[in-house]
């Protein structure tokens, strides 16, 4: 098996960040978390495969665009996403909302935001989930 180097001397950082995208090797996206490029960090923040430990370090980084992709990030933990929900940035308590993740408690919260945007996907979030339920009680019966 042919090694590869991460070494940002040696790959640019739109490459890096390609890698990041498509990678699923969680060694490869803890690699590329401590990455300096914001490109190559906000691609590790939206893969789907980056471990939750790498995801609540990001979310702490000062970069909102970063902080809005974990918080889109489906693998985002539920403890992390409530933090997020915090965030002065409407973005982030935007994708808060609309995350699949988001406890009904940190929802419950964010229908009453400031922002309009956040109040509205907030609603969403917790109508979808409530249909779901319902299709899957019906499901139970038939």
């Amino acid at each position: 098996m042919k090694k590869f180097s991460l070494d940002p001397n040696k790959l640019s950082s739109d490459t890096r960040a390609r890698i990041a995208r498509e990678v699923d090797s969680e060694e490869v996206l803890e690699i590329l978390s401590e990455d300096k490029s914001w490109k190559v960090l906000q691609a590790v923040a939206r893969n789907p495969n980056t471990p939750r430990e790498d995801l609540d370090r990001l979310s702490l980084n000062k970069e909102a665009l970063i902080r809005r992709n974990v918080a889109e990030n489906p693998s985002t933990s539920e403890e992390t996403l409530d933090r997020l929900s915090k965030d002065y940035d409407y973005e982030v308590r935007w994708m808060v909302a609309g995350n699949s993740r988001t406890s009904m408690k940190t929802l419950d919260r964010l229908v009453k935001d400031e922002d309009v945007a956040v109040r509205y996907s907030a609603s969403a979030n917790i109508v979808s989930r409530d249909k779901l339920a319902k299709l899957k009680i019906q499901e139970e019966y038939l």
